[in-house]
């Protein structure tokens, strides 16, 4: 697809002058979000579809992760990946076709922001895909803008996203692919950082900001939507 060619130097790059302070700020946010989710064992094996420039992989390998797979439709985030951050198991592949072909069951499969990237159809059979592949007990991780986050902004950050998700509505695709509801977890994106600055921010949203979304929609709607608001949502599935 043409809107991929050029992915990385369009929309990814066009976010920081500073490519490598982008990559260190995704890396933060991985560890801090996403590792703790994981497989505790370094030796599972981890599959990243939509891999995008590698910017998770370089943060499964600094976290001890030692077998890892991504895999992207994109030439120029794939080169970008084995080239500039020197990684390798990076597979340029469509994903639907490579879940097809793997012919064997893995620990934990991640769809960070990708699947917001997708038709509805679509989402779905990459969740059934998904979830073929994973070993009985396995994890899927999907990270995806929140649609009830203020302003909700990364939502229209990217021409090619799609849509943006609540609990409900991911939940609702998890269970159409097949996973049942008492396996689903959802968590908010939290956003790294040290320092005071940082420590405010904190303090703000969770004693001010957050609760005074959850009272406002629970006013004007009648439902929190989740409570969870910020700017992009995790769930957790397990087989």
């Amino acid at each position: 697809m043409k809107l991929y060619d050029r992915y990385l130097s369009t929309q990814v790059q066009g976010l920081a002058e500073d490519t490598s302070r982008l990559t260190e700020d995704a890396v933060s946010h991985f560890k801090l979000n996403i590792t703790p989710l994981l497989p505790a064992d370094r030796s599972a094996e981890v599959v990243e579809l939509g891999c995008g420039y590698g910017r998770n992989l370089l943060a499964l390998r600094e976290c001890g992760y030692q077998r890892v797979l991504g895999v992207d439709v994109s030439e120029e985030e794939v080169r970008y990946a084995k080239d500039v951050l020197g990684l390798e198991g990076v597979i340029l592949a469509d994903c639907f076709e490579f879940l097809t072909g793997l012919g064997r069951v893995v620990d934990a499969v991640l769809l960070i922001d990708f699947l917001e990237h997708l038709e509805e159809e679509e989402s779905i059979r990459l969740l059934e895909g998904a979830r073929t592949v994973l070993k009985i007990g396995g994890t899927l991780l999907i990270q995806a803008p929140n649609g009830a986050a203020p302003l909700s902004p990364w939502r229209y950050a990217d021409i090619t996203h799609k849509r943006a998700y609540t609990p409900q509505s991911l939940a609702q695709s998890l269970t159409l692919a097949g996973f049942g509801r008492n396996k689903l977890r959802f968590l908010p994106a939290l956003a790294p950082g040290s320092g005071w600055r940082s420590r405010l921010r904190r303090a703000a949203w969770w004693g001010l900001i957050n609760p005074g979304l959850r009272q406002f929609l629970r006013v004007a709607y009648g439902n929190d939507l989740g409570g969870i608001y910020s700017a992009n949502l995790i769930a957790v599935a397990t087989k």
